[in-house]
This record gives structure tokens, sequence and C-alpha cells, in this order.
């Protein structure tokens, strides 16, 4: 199954549209539509496959599997579809998640209300996740609330992320923390990002992920590449290289490489 993701930023469809063409997920079949200031794209990606690919832009889009549907009522439509017309509740659903696959994070004060409190005491919340799961969210299984970290903590460590549904593997305590074992790895649960073709894995209880300054993480993954290429250099001309640069061009991070070789 494809998946359709809706562009609500028109300065942003054509840098998408490019992505999805640049990884080969771009659905040249079917026309980009466009309604009410939205457009629509559709690739042959799956849903978590695009939130992962497009996680740069996920203030500005929705993904949704392509069902040859249109969704209907987004997230306040999903759950409308469990809990009924509680227009209170519906009222107050989240307004902003991140998606980390599989998990969807929420907002500090997502689902915190006495009336939610209430309505997860009486019907639980397996029934209403999972079925954000098959939906609105489909494929992502974990489910949790993201809260400040504890400014006072150097090691900026997650305590009050709250998980609220799936398997988050065991609470971290001291010894988790200060020295885990193969095993502790093994049971936590992982998540993942993919930003500028960064992957990135960490366990959510025990570190925090910062989407921010991408330049200094692409610099950091690249580092070495140079010092790769200019060995590779001299062994493929056989040491007689005598002068090699790397000289910056106005494209982001595309570099020339300049080699002189004695012949």
């Amino acid at each position: 199954m494809g998946s359709k993701i809706l562009v609500k930023a028109p300065s942003q469809i054509k840098k998408i549209k490019s992505i999805l063409e640049e990884t080969n997920v771009f659905d040249k079949r079917r026309k980009i539509t466009r309604l009410d200031g939205v457009a629509c794209l559709y690739s042959s990606g799956s849903m978590a496959e695009m939130s992962a690919l497009l996680s740069d832009f996920q203030d500005a889009i929705e993904v949704f599997d392509d069902t040859g549907t249109a969704p209907v009522g987004g997230l306040q439509g999903a759950v409308s579809d469990v809990i009924g017309s509680d227009s209170y509740l519906l009222k107050n659903l989240p307004k902003k998640w991140s998606l980390y696959p599989p998990m969807v994070l929420f907002t500090g004060d997502s689902f915190s209300t006495p009336e939610w409190d209430a309505y997860f005491e009486t019907s639980g919340k397996s029934k209403l996740f999972e079925h954000l799961s098959k939906t609105f969210f489909a494929g992502y299984t974990h489910f949790a609330v993201n809260q400040p970290i504890i400014e006072s903590d150097v090691m900026r460590r997650p305590f009050d992320l709250v998980p609220i549904y799936g398997d988050f593997g065991p609470t971290p305590d001291d010894q988790k923390y200060n020295n885990p074992t193969q095993q502790d790895f093994d049971e936590a649960f992982w998540c993942t990002a993919n930003q500028n073709g960064i992957a990135q894995e960490w366990a959510p209880r025990y570190t925090m992920f910062s989407r921010g300054n991408i330049t200094e993480k692409k610099r950091n993954v690249h580092k070495n590449d140079f010092e790769s290429l200019k060995r590779e250099l001299q062994e493929y001309f056989k040491g007689n290289v005598t002068h090699l640069e790397k000289v910056k061009t106005f494209a982001p991070d595309v570099w020339h490489v300049v080699v002189d070789v004695k012949v």
C-alpha cells in the first residue's frame, strides 16, 4: 500500500516532491491535487516510511495510507470512531505531535485533562490507541507524551516521558542509567528518525533527542569522508597525487575535489 502526503505549506511542495523523486518513491501516475491551499502528493512508500523520510517537514505535512479515499476528519474523526461525539474530549485532542517510527510523541499537555483521565479510567486506553495505530497513525505501535527535560539534570535524561500505549520496556533506574547491561539494551524500546539522510536511533526512556543542529550532525557523519578519499586516490594513482583539495560550491553540502597527479 502506498501513501498520500498532504502538504499544508505551499513553499515546501517542490522540496518534498524532489525528495520523493530522488528516492524513487514519487507516484508519477497520480497528479498533484490542491484544495483550499493544501496539496496532495502520492508515494509508493508506506506511511511509516514517508513519515521518516520527510521528518524534517513534520510541521507542514500529514501522511496517510493511500486507501483510495481521503481521510475524513483527521485525528478528530479517527478518535470519534471510538469515543463517540463527546465534544469536550474531541475539542481537547492534541494539535501537535512528532513521528519517530514506530512511536508517536505528543506534546506535554496531551490527554491530561480530568475528562480524559476519567475516560481512560472507565474505558481504558487499548481500544482507542489500537484503532489509531490502524487508521490515522497506521504503522505506529507506540504512543507517549513528552515532558520538559529537568534543567538541573546535566545528563539531560527524559525522566518525565510518559508512555501511553505500547511496550516501552522496563522502567529505567539508576543501575540501568549508569551501568546498562546488554540485556538492558535488548529489552529497551528503540525508535528512529531520519534527517537529511542521517539515520538516528535511540531509546526514548533513556535518551533525549534533539531535532536541531542538523548541520553539525551532518558534519560529524561525513567528517572522515575526505580523508578516506585521499587515501583511496593515493592508492589508485600509486602515490603520485601531488595536490588534493576540497572546493566549496554554491550548492548546499556539495563540494568539488581538485586532484593533481604526477605523470
